[in-house]
């Protein structure tokens, strides 16, 4: 009988030595199916797109970038051009370091999970559910060769260093200085690059001063809780304070870094084209220009029309050096983008239309000099405005200067687009693994695209060898279609799983968990990866909504809401994620609490 007892002992132990070896090696055939998938998928361009995805390959010879004096030199933020000059130096191809990315992001939500939960099934769960996640899959979104496809993984490891952050000061006791060393060190590597990957950089500022503000408030507590505990302050209250002037100069760093990069870069372009920007349509005197135009009184103005012409045409007759140049004003007039006797700017096309207008007319000379006389433009509008004869619009509200402005009743009437941004992210409807054909690949950014990213970029439709490409892509394909299927099942279900259990621990619950530091961070997670989640989804719902003007909200519009929010996706899985490990915690708190039978 011992011997029987014994055998099955040794059995068990074995079996539980087992277990991670095969886990791991399910985890490694998981990632090898990864990679290979992104291989089969491989990547498309539209180098016709010379202001996107031409733009960005074009400007990866970084010599090309510092030397080309254009109208169109600073129209980006330029963290993506650079990525790709990276990628062309490595002779790797695309795809590896897209996917690398993922497996960055679903590495360190299992790093994030292993401080919540020891399960392994959960953790399991969380990696490949991150690894595969959908975007990486859309034609638009993941594998057409654009900003997006970098910034979707990237800020998803921004997000999960400020998870990382937040959980060394609220779930220890006492707040762990090496441990936090190394998180405020990965957010500010994440941060700074995130910023400069988009020009609409500020909500993660936004998200940034969120997260250190949650962990001044944490120090705030200790603090306070060692003044109601110690009536007498002694050496021990010294030592505390000190030690949290380190974190606070800690928490610093990641906007210290940011300001360094940010100086950086526009050091390089003053060097290179005289002025000191990140980017020209967003900074700078000619953006100015466009955000004095938003302001001026118009009573066509709504939310398709940002700059309406007579608005813009105010504009120019309060600014005698403007019209001072009538062939830059007939090519404002009349120009690639509008004819301004037909239609009117719709949204933030007025710094296109001025860059396009100073290209076509010859009136460009350098960055330097348009700066200038955009500056001397941009006085004398505001020296009408003091005058009163301009005056600015009321009753209408501004997210950013740059943004375009609203009536109440256009603020709610964005509803339809948030609602259609997040049920394509949730059902992805809108997303599509069929590769349209790269255009164009007869020209020279066809073939830069095809150097930098060391593959075969998908063929356009008049190549002799397109139905083989296309056969070739036709098993990827498939398995793509497959992933998307079942996240259409998953996302909804899963989300709904964590709103039914965020709100019942919230209202039923709440005694119980009150003393669980995990759960309580679990819930407070969950309800700020979704709230930030929503209103990012209601900020590009705001801007996007000229772009529909004639079309609606078809399929199309679908996708480039998706292609406008795929930078902060991973905030939806991340919280799927988190929702699920919450479930898991609050069945195992029950399991724990729940009486002996007698």
């Amino acid at each position: 009988m011992f011997g029987t007892v014994g055998e099955r002992m040794v059995s068990e132990k074995k079996k539980d030595v087992a277990k991670p070896w095969i886990l791991f090696a399910l985890i490694g055939l998981l990632i090898l199916f990864r990679f290979l998938l992104a291989a089969g998928l491989g990547n498309t361009i539209n180098s016709e797109a010379g202001y996107d995805d031409g733009w960005f390959v074009n400007s990866s010879y970084l010599h090309s970038y510092v030397t080309a004096n254009s109208a169109w030199s600073m129209i980006k933020s330029p963290v993506y051009f650079v990525f790709l000059w990276f990628v062309r130096k490595s002779h790797i191809p695309l795809w590896f370091w897209s996917s690398l990315l993922w497996l960055a992001v679903s590495g360190l939500c299992w790093f994030i999970m292993s401080r919540l939960t020891k399960n392994r099934k959960i953790l399991f769960f969380g990696f490949i559910f991150i690894l595969f996640c959908p975007i990486a899959f859309d034609y638009r979104s993941g594998l057409k060769i654009y900003r997006s496809m970098f910034m979707a993984p990237w800020l998803g490891l921004f997000f999960e260093s400020c998870l990382l952050l937040t959980m060394d000061f609220w779930l220890k006791k006492k707040v762990p200085l090496k441990s936090v060393f190394w998180d405020i060190g990965l957010v500010s590597v994440t941060y700074p690059i995130a910023y400069l990957s988009k020009e609409d950089g500020l909500w993660l500022l936004a998200v940034l001063i969120f997260t250190v503000s949650a962990c001044l408030i944490r120090i705030g507590v200790e603090i306070a809780e060692y003044l109601r505990n110690n009536r007498i302050l002694n050496d021990g209250f010294s030592s505390l304070l000190k030690r949290n002037g380190v974190l606070i100069l800690l928490l610093a760093l990641p906007f210290c870094v940011s300001f360094a990069a940010n100086e950086t870069v526009r050091c390089i372009n003053e060097k290179a084209f005289g002025v000191r920007l990140i980017n020209s349509r967003t900074e700078g005197e000619l953006a100015h220009f466009a955000s004095l135009v938003y302001e001026i009184d118009s009573s066509k103005r709504d939310s398709i029309y940002w700059a309406p012409n007579d608005a813009l045409f105010s504009a120019i007759e309060a600014s005698p050096t403007l019209k001072n140049e009538p062939e830059l004003l007939k090519r404002i007039y009349k120009g690639s983008f509008f004819d301004l006797s037909k239609e009117q700017i719709h949204g933030d096309f007025i710094p296109w239309v001025i860059l396009s207008a100073l290209a076509d007319s010859k009136t460009w000379e350098s960055g330097e000099k348009t700066q200038a006389f955009f500056g001397q433009v941009n006085d004398e509008i505001e020296e009408a405005f003091r005058q009163g004869k301009l005056k600015k619009q009321e009753g209408r509200f501004f997210l950013t200067k740059q943004a375009g402005s609203r009536s109440v009743e256009e603020i709610f009437n964005l509803w339809p687009y948030m609602v259609n941004t997040l049920r394509g992210s949730i059902l992805l409807d809108s997303y599509k693994v069929t590769m349209k054909p790269s255009i164009d690949s007869n020209s020279g950014t066809f073939k830069k695209a095809q150097n930098t990213a060391h593959e075969d970029l998908f063929a356009p439709a008049n190549q002799a060898n397109q139905e083989q490409l296309w056969n070739n892509r036709k098993i990827a394909n498939g398995i793509a279609e497959l992933i998307f299927w079942i996240y259409r099942i998953m996302n909804p279900l899963l989300l709904l799983i964590g709103f039914i259990s965020w709100v019942y621990l919230l209202l039923n619950q709440f005694r119980q968990i009150s003393g669980e530091p995990k759960i309580i961070y679990l819930l407070s997670s969950v309800f700020c990866m979704i709230g930030i989640w929503i209103a990012y989804v209601f900020v590009v719902s705001w801007f996007s909504e000229f772009i529909f003007i004639e079309d609606g909200l078809d399929d199309w519009a679908r996708s480039i809401l998706t292609f406008y929010t795929a930078g902060g996706i991973t905030l939806q899985y991340l919280t799927e994620v988190f929702s699920v490990l919450l479930v898991f915690e609050f069945f195992k708190k029950l399991k724990s609490t729940r009486p002996l039978n007698p």
